[in-house]
């Protein structure tokens, strides 16, 4: 590493938690690909059309206990 990385480092750990946690999200996100991005967009959408369809009694559930029964049984 160099200096610079090194005094950027040391400044970064002078953060809050909160702070750093932005900084590592936004850090990450720099590394991401514009399609890795909108795959992501598309599972979130899909995540809360599924929740929005289990909210209105259209997407089936199964009990817990009963997928654990199902499962012991394979």
């Amino acid at each position: 590493m160099t200096g610079r990385s090194d005094a950027i480092i040391a400044e970064a750990l002078s953060l809050s938690p909160y702070e750093r946690t932005v900084l590592i999200e936004r850090l990450f996100d720099s590394l991401r690909s514009d399609r890795e991005r909108t795959i992501e967009g598309q599972w979130i959408a899909e995540s809360e059309r599924r929740i929005d369809d289990h909210d209105r009694g259209e997407e089936p559930s199964t009990p817990y206990e009963q997928m654990k029964r199902d499962l012991a049984g394979q």
